[in-house]
């Protein structure tokens, strides 16, 4: 779906809609009965990319993986095509530039909080190439106002003052707890067994307080459907990072983390995965 033709077609001529298959499998409401009603039409998927009319028609569809990837893609243009040309002339639409993650590594909220980019991608021989995953995963982490006010107590106290974070601030930051974007492989909040990040002011210099952070995150996920229903996923990510706090408005300016992380799905395929990952914000 990343494909520049892929993206350009769906730009242009579809309205696209991302669905968690196990949340709208089950949804009760016109939303549930739409997907299974359009399930019944290709029982051939599990799931995949469904081009469906606005009556709920199945136009056209495909589920299945295809090596080399180059394949992949060409299926999934051809799958776009033949729903194009069953659902008959369609006028496109104008392209329109906008910046796809303005909400995510960079400024404020309105609210106050801030959303740090989360980035997580295999590293199975360490900082050699050949170890690494075919493509990063991708995430957001929220830290709230007062979050963030743990944090900018940095303004306050002269250097090599150290602290810890409270840890249901730590554990906002369990996205960290899987090379995977996939919530299903994911340690959720309530079931991370060790949040700390210890913070340290190093220096202050110029109205800015310069901090380093140490810390680690453990936790395991439940899987939650049949035939692997009840097994394990554990995760563990050990962190260090760096960051800035303005000591006159008590603001943070930038912040940075990054983690090893050691990976263990539910058995028999629980031999360990390393990968990294990478938190990142700045101000402006």
């Amino acid at each position: 779906m990343s494909d520049e033709l892929v993206i350009a077609s769906v730009c242009r001529h579809f309205v696209p809609v991302a669905l968690n298959l196990y949340e709208i499998r089950k949804a009760k409401g016109r939303d549930g009965d739409f997907f299974r009603a359009m399930q019944k039409q290709r029982p051939d998927l599990y799931q995949g990319v469904y081009i469906v009319g606005p009556t709920g028609n199945v136009l056209s569809g495909h589920g299945q993986m295809i090596e080399p990837k180059s394949k992949w893609t060409t299926a999934i243009r051809d799958t776009l095509a033949v729903g194009l040309e069953r659902f008959g002339p369609v006028k496109a639409r104008e392209e329109l530039r906008s910046d796809a993650q303005r909400d995510r590594g960079v400024g404020v909220r309105d609210d106050g909080s801030i959303a740090i980019a989360a980035y997580m991608r295999y590293m199975m021989l360490g900082l050699d190439r050949r170890g690494l995953g075919e493509q990063a995963a991708i995430d957001r982490i929220i830290l709230t106002r007062d979050d963030l006010s743990k944090l900018v107590i940095a303004s306050e106290f002269p250097a090599g003052t150290r602290w810890k974070l409270p840890v249901e601030t730590v554990t906002k930051f369990h996205k960290l707890l899987s090379p995977s974007s996939d919530a299903n492989t994911l340690t959720r909040a309530d079931e991370v067994a060790e949040a700390v990040l210890e913070v340290q002011i190093d220096k202050i210099a110029d109205g800015v307080a310069y901090l380093s952070m140490r810390g680690k995150l453990a936790g395991a996920h439940t899987w939650q459907f049949d035939p692997h229903k009840g097994k394990k996923i554990r995760a563990e990510v050990t962190l260090i990072g760096v960051g800035s706090v303005d000591t006159k408005s008590s603001q943070l300016i930038e912040l940075t983390l990054v983690g090893d992380g050691r990976y263990w799905s539910f058995p028999p395929h629980d031999g360990l995965m390393k990968y990294g990952t990478v938190a990142e914000w700045r101000r402006k």
